[in-house]
């Protein structure tokens, strides 16, 4: 006891801030570790959080914890201090790429991205007071008097050296193993997520492709030349929706009057890109399901359809101000879409990049019939589809008397012409057929035996042979 009163005589409030920091940084840790996947990430951390690794969020939080416990056996070296700062501020970072969708859910009134805003409230506002108060151990120091700590930093004796060791050895596994591990989660997490352009990059690294031969067959046969990736539309200062408006300073598209609004085709022009969302909400007593969709063309014309209202403008994804390289060549950095005042509700529609299948996301205003809402939208760069498939999930064996539960287990994907694939978003556009006989009013399995099951969609099909045993 008297040698730990020897030991914190001269330790300044900084030294029990920091104290106090490890502890409550402990606490939160626990807790999210407890909570963020009870019962599952979605339900807890939102829809997006795992294109986020949100487990990062715990991981860094417990390196913070043993980087602070050598900062407190080692007061001496406040540097260290800087590296718990650091372990923290990359956990409190993650849950601000979490949080907007929580913000907007309140502000539009629809919680769409799920999730428990309580539970993300508690982190963000924790996450933020564990940073203030590792800041200020770092600046005014874990001494009383500055002098101390640079009497102390030499080291000697063998109880010195065995301590700045160990603290050393702490130091640097809590370093190593948050860093490898988020590079490692973060690595599976884009594997897992569809991106790029080549056949079989959306494959999980314990399945098998499910790129057939069947497939590829479809797709070199269905002709398509049209690049979509090669498509720059730029900026203009300001767009005009009549040829009255149009000026040297204000652009005019003279195909806009004869475009219609919500167009889904048109003649003599490509899609450079298809964004499609579906919005679900139960109200008084019933429920409905709504989509959006809209159609970027090869001119910088674009359409949409929010349920039932219809829209149209121009787009651009090369911004004025920084959609150029350094040689001065006009590049994408963006993809934003603007319609005039006739479509109030869709004047400015901006996105961001996201990574997978689609490659942009957004949010448009959308009217289910009770009042205003915002559906998100995902884009992706137009390629014709070609086939579909059912994605099992391996789950292809079973036994008489197992509840069939299709629509968690299994999802019917649609295949473009580049080979990337995603589950096909309008889920009721997709006709299945069951043996007859094979399921009861329950959705449990009557007897044993293999039995073929069907899937089509959009002149598309796909079949999976089950055995139940």
């Amino acid at each position: 006891m008297e040698k730990i009163k020897n030991f914190l005589k001269n330790k300044s409030v900084g030294y029990f801030i920091a104290a106090g920091t490890a502890l409550f940084s402990l606490i939160v840790a626990i807790i999210f570790f407890v909570t963020y996947r009870n019962p599952d990430l979605a339900t807890q951390m939102g829809n997006k959080a795992e294109g986020w690794v949100a487990d990062t969020i715990g991981i860094f939080l417990l390196a913070g914890f043993v980087v602070e416990l050598v900062v407190l056996a080692l007061p001496e070296y406040r540097f260290i201090q800087i590296i718990a700062l650091l372990m923290y501020a990359l956990a409190f970072v993650k849950e601000v790429l979490i949080i907007p969708d929580f913000l907007a859910g309140l502000a539009n009134g629809v919680m769409y991205n799920g999730g428990n805003l309580g539970f993300n409230f508690f982190l963000l506002f924790s996450l933020l007071a564990i940073v203030i108060a590792a800041i200020i151990p770092a600046f005014i120091g874990l001494y009383k008097k500055e002098e101390e700590a640079t009497a102390d930093m030499p080291i000697k004796g063998t109880p010195k050296i065995v301590r700045v060791s160990c603290g050393a050895a702490f130091l640097l596994a809590a370093v190593l193993v948050s860093t490898i591990t988020s590079s490692v989660l973060t690595n599976g997490i884009t594997n897992r997520g569809g991106n790029g352009g080549n056949s079989g990059s959306n494959q999980q690294p314990d399945k098998v492709d499910p790129i057939t031969d069947r497939i590829r067959e479809a797709a070199a046969a269905v002709e398509y030349n049209f690049d979509p990736e090669s498509v720059i539309i730029k900026e203009h200062a300001a767009y005009a929706y009549s040829a009255a408006d149009a000026s040297d300073e204000v652009y005019f598209n003279e195909d806009y009057p004869s475009l219609s609004a919500g167009a889904s085709t048109r003649a003599g022009h490509e899609l450079v890109y298809l964004f499609e969302g579906i919005f679900s909400e139960g109200y008084h007593g019933g429920y409905g399901t709504y989509s959006a969709n809209i159609y970027l063309w090869d001119d910088g014309l674009m359409s949409g359809k929010s349920n039932n209202d219809t829209f149209k403008g121009y787009w651009y994804n090369s911004s004025i101000d920084f959609g150029t390289d350094e040689g001065g060549t006009d590049i994408a950095d963006c993809l934003n879409m603007v319609c005039g005042d006739s479509y109030s509700n869709f004047k400015s529609i901006q996105t961001d990049s996201v990574k997978g299948f689609y490659q942009r996301q957004g949010y448009v205003y959308l009217n289910p019939g009770w009042g205003g809402r915002s559906v998100v939208v995902s884009g992706y760069k137009y390629y014709p589809d070609v086939a579909m498939f059912i994605d099992t999930d391996q789950k292809t064996e079973f036994k008489v008397g197992d509840v069939f539960n299709r629509e968690m287990d299994w999802a019917a994907n649609k295949v473009i012409k580049n080979l990337n694939y995603t589950p096909i978003m309008e889920v009721d556009s997709v006709t299945w057929t069951y043996p007859e006989g094979m399921l009861d009013e329950n959705n449990k399995f009557t007897a044993a035996g293999e039995y073929e099951i069907k899937a089509k969609w959009k002149g598309f099909e796909d079949s999976v042979t089950i055995k139940v045993a």
